[in-house]
């Protein structure tokens, strides 16, 4: 695709501006995701910091109030052991003079003992109590473990107990048996009714008076919202109007509640809030400080905004720095594009007409394009005397390839191109080879040897090419030469190896097969050097292979010896002779043909009543079909005797 230089110089400002302005996005998103790591993080610090001195000062207050119910209830028992103390004094007087004793025993608990304390002096001869009417209620107040007071034994020690009247007014009662008067029973009542009102009060309403002013103390954002609320989240307790916009995740709060770290988001007024909760187990309710996630994240948008700011301007300089040195490199460019035009359109053939326009390109500069220009013009110079190059190269090209024909017409005019057979023996003989190059190293012949005999020859050399070609013509002129000498086939074979081995300096071989068929009773004399076996078929559907190797290739050993086989064609019985090249024809895949493949094709070809040249061409379309369009490997070679049907002339070999 052709570009002007118009057209680059745009496409590299814009590249400037892409470069400039991708790699200041991504930081910018980069930087921002990880400021708001670090943003979050520190404001869950700080929201943790803040928690801890607001539930420690929670806790103070409320053990501030919790001590001074206890101190109220210490107070109250010690009124009581001093109010024992005065009534056991009392009872040491009362043992001189019991009547005037019981009168001093009625004026202190009437006018001496406080008003919310009542006292039952349990004895014999008739209980004594008051103030007011003697409180014999009292014997029948609740205690703690559901059991009456006057089911309770009296012990030597001093014994506090709660107890609860019907009204369920709470009591601190302190009951001792009399050190004075064994047989009396002391029971003092204070009633706790102020204690208990103050005891409920911790964790109300009303007792946030002073957490509130703490956290007023504390909080220091506008956006910051600490409230406290209950297990239903309802609030308890906030600083500022506000409404919980949904429930608060339960898994937030059972972490609280395990004492474990409780942060998340949560819903406040319709805005999500970064939220720090804790458990209050003094009063069964939740703390939280909640800080506006927008707020939070507000420095996130100045930092993307000073990075943009950043990048647009080193962009826009680094982009006008780019025009301006790509100007500088264009305008050269520009001329030299003019100058290389009119050289394109002059005529190669002249070399002064190309040295005329190179001087064109003369360099003006002693930078990198001027080097350009000096090479430009050096450039076509050397082009003109390629073109001498290429043009005697394609003529010496041409020369081969004008030999290597010859050659191969040479080569298939050395094969046997008709078979004068005689009559009389019914046989149909046709012969194909088709090589992978121009020329080839199979052979086959059919021979008469005089008026009975007819010899079949096929062979493979190991190599291709012009070195096969040569050693094929040497391995067939040999047979050749032996059966007009009139050698049998193991003799035959004996001296052509004999012969290919001393004038064999490259160390090639040939594999051959050679068969002799005798009309008159259809015998088969056969010798086999390293080839494929021949393939027999009959018109039932029988096949079979001439069987046995008389020795190894030839060419490959001096001092061998080649063995004679025998056998018999029948009359419906056909002959297959070929090279490795049909059953090693590979498709695409890389699958073979086979020998499987080869014998179902002569088979089904000879119960058909083919021809023998019929079979042959059939065979070479059926290798065609298997290779798909993959290149051929190896040198195809055919040859077939089949019996000959009625009408079919003899066949000729095809090149």
């Amino acid at each position: 695709m052709h570009f002007p230089l118009s057209t680059i110089k745009a496409k590299i400002v814009a590249l400037c501006l892409m470069l400039g302005t991708l790699p200041t996005i991504f930081y910018a998103e980069y930087s921002s995701s990880r400021l708001t790591e670090s943003l979050v993080s520190a404001e869950r610090d700080y929201q943790l910091q803040e928690m801890q001195t607001l539930v420690y000062n929670f806790n103070s207050f409320y053990y501030s109030d919790l001590t001074q119910v206890l101190k109220g209830i210490s107070k109250i028992r010690t009124e009581l052991e001093d109010a024992y103390s005065d009534l056991e004094r009392i009872n040491e007087n009362r043992l001189g003079d019991p009547s005037r004793g019981d009168q001093a025993l009625r004026h202190y608990i009437e006018y001496v003992l406080p008003d919310d304390m009542y006292c039952l002096i349990v004895r014999p001869g008739g209980n004594l109590g008051g103030p007011g009417e003697a409180p014999e209620w009292i014997l029948g107040t609740t205690l703690i473990d559901g059991s009456t007071l006057r089911d309770s034994p009296a012990q030597d020690a001093p014994q506090f107990r709660y107890a609860q009247d019907s009204s369920g007014t709470e009591y601190l009662a302190l009951v001792q048996r009399s050190g004075v008067a064994p047989d009396q029973t002391l029971v003092l009542f204070s009633d706790l009714t102020d204690e208990r009102r103050k005891f409920e009060s911790l964790g109300s309403e009303d007792s946030f008076d002073n957490v509130h002013l703490f956290i007023e103390s504390v909080r220091t954002r506008d956006s910051e919202n600490i409230f406290i609320f209950d297990q239903e989240q309802n609030l308890l307790m906030y600083e500022q109007e506000m409404t919980l916009g949904g429930r608060i995740d339960e898994a937030l709060l059972s972490a609280a509640r395990k004492g474990e770290s409780a942060q998340g988001t949560i819903n406040i007024d319709g805005e999500p809030y970064l939220a720090s909760i804790q458990y209050l187990k003094q009063i069964d309710a939740f703390m939280a400080v909640a800080n506006r996630s927008s707020a939070v994240m507000q420095p996130i948008d100045q930092v993307k905004y000073l990075i943009y700011l950043v990048g647009l301007a080193i962009t826009l300089v680094t982009t006008l720095l780019s025009v301006i040195v790509v100007s500088r490199i264009i305008s050269p460019l520009r001329k030299m594009t003019r100058t290389a035009t009119q050289i394109a359109s002059a005529h190669l053939n002249s070399v002064g007409e190309i040295d005329s326009l190179a001087e064109a390109l003369q360099p003006e500069r002693n930078d990198e394009i001027g080097s350009l220009s000096a090479a430009f013009r050096r450039l076509f110079i050397s082009l003109r005397e390629s073109l001498d190059q290429i043009i005697e190269q394609a003529s010496g090209r041409k020369r081969v390839e004008g030999e290597l024909d010859a050659a191969r017409k040479i080569q298939l005019g050395m094969l046997t191109t008709s078979f004068d057979l005689g009559e009389g023996h019914g046989s149909d003989v046709y012969a194909l080879i088709q090589p992978a190059k121009e020329v080839g190293g199979d052979l086959y012949d059919v021979i008469m040897v005089g008026k009975h005999r007819l010899a079949l020859v096929i062979g493979d050399v190991s190599d291709k090419g012009v070195p096969a070609a040569l050693f094929m013509t040497m391995t067939l002129t040999l047979i050749r030469e032996g059966l007009a000498l009139g050698l049998p086939p193991d003799r035959l074979m004996d001296e052509a190896n004999k012969r290919l081995c001393s004038h064999n300096p490259n160390m090639m071989f040939v594999t051959l097969c050679f068969v002799i068929l005798d009309w008159r009773n259809r015998s088969l004399t056969y010798v086999n050097a390293g080839h494929c076996q021949p393939l027999i078929v009959s018109r039932d559907g029988r096949a079979r292979r001439l069987e046995g190797l008389s020795g190894p290739v030839a060419g490959a050993a001096e001092e061998v010896s080649y063995k004679c086989f025998n056998d018999t064609l029948g009359e419906d019985e056909g002959m297959l002779l070929y090279t490795d090249g049909v059953t090693e024809a590979q498709d695409q895949g890389g699958r073979l043909f086979g020998e499987e493949c080869l014998e179902e094709f002569a088979k089904a070809g000879i119960q058909r009543g083919d021809s023998a040249k019929s079979l042959c061409e059939g065979l070479l379309r059926r290798l065609a079909e298997h290779s798909g369009g993959a290149a051929q490997s190896d040198d195809i070679t055919m040859l077939a005797l089949l019996p000959r049907p009625s009408g079919v002339p003899q066949g000729r070999p095809s090149a």
